[in-house]
């Protein structure tokens, strides 16, 4: 059987025995070079990278990225292969861990990924970074206003951010899979609506819950909510950028074709994309 440990972690029970396992949204195996290839690059911010670039005139063995929330570094070693001097930065050790076979197998030094410490403090010197980015990290991040301010700290003036991330009041929850669970603050209806979806089939259908009985289901899927995402407004989250020297503009990529010949209708359009879809941010530090 297993039973969830108050660190939010799985535990499996042998007997007296417990073997700690993840949670079923972590990455906790090691990364494989299959894995890697199969894994969706975040191509949008090249465009941006290699605007600046181009306009700083650094080569781009010289030009330094960072990703915050780099996973197993499957951005960080892309980018290192296409020349760029990339890092990575996270809170979970496991992550960095299960990327060092992929690294050492590809002639990196394990040392481009790093942990982030208790206080959401790097190991990078002032302005050390031309380019930042992290995707679908900041509705993981319970202090924000820490990481933005560190962010500001470690990126070079007039150089640019790009941040994915879902917006509060997006109508379907990214994790879970489970539309309007995120917009409702009573745990009693929120239990009842993640048992409609998983008897309807709609959750993320995790191999480690095989065999579990819907309540326990519930339960986790509850837990993981309440401990482990904190949405926020898009207008919050440019402010606090705008707090530590950053201006703000939004990259809206989607329905692009249509916006271009209904124009009348843009404004109306972005306000739906950035409010309940998904918002892609960029910064440029002044």
């Amino acid at each position: 059987m297993f039973e969830l440990d108050k660190k939010n972690k799985f535990q499996k029970v042998r007997g007296n025995k417990i073997i700690k396992q993840e949670s079923f949204f972590m990455k906790q195996n090691v990364l494989t070079e299959v894995e890697y290839n199969n894994y969706k690059k975040f191509e949008r911010i090249l465009k941006y990278v290699e605007i600046l670039r181009k306009k700083l005139r650094i080569e781009r063995e010289k030009f330094n990225i960072l990703e915050w929330g780099c996973g197993r570094g499957e951005n960080v070693i892309w980018l290192k292969e296409l020349g760029y001097n990339a890092f990575g930065v996270e809170v979970n050790s496991n992550y960095i861990k299960n990327c060092h076979f992929l690294l050492k197998k590809k002639g990196y030094n394990k040392s481009i990924l790093n942990l982030i410490d208790n206080d959401g403090k790097t190991k990078f010197s002032d302005d050390q970074f031309h380019f930042i980015f992290s995707k679908q990290v900041f509705e993981h991040v319970n202090n924000l206003k820490v990481v933005i301010s560190e962010i500001s700290r470690i990126t070079k003036k007039n150089c640019l951010g790009y941040h994915s991330f879902p917006p509060k009041r997006r109508l379907i929850e990214g994790h879970l899979k489970m539309p309007l669970i995120n917009q409702i603050k009573n745990d009693n209806i929120i239990k009842l609506i993640i048992c409609f979806f998983i008897i309807l089939g709609i959750h993320p259908h995790s191999k480690a819950l095989n065999g579990y009985k819907i309540g326990r289901k519930v339960d986790i899927y509850l837990q993981y909510l309440k401990t482990k995402v904190y949405y926020r407004r898009n207008e919050k989250i440019a402010n606090f950028f705008s707090k530590f020297n950053f201006k703000v503009y939004y990259d809206i990529i989607y329905l692009k074709r249509f916006r271009n010949t209904f124009k009348f209708f843009n404004s109306i359009i972005n306000f739906i994309i950035l409010n309940f879809v998904h918002v892609n941010l960029l910064s440029i530090k002044l």
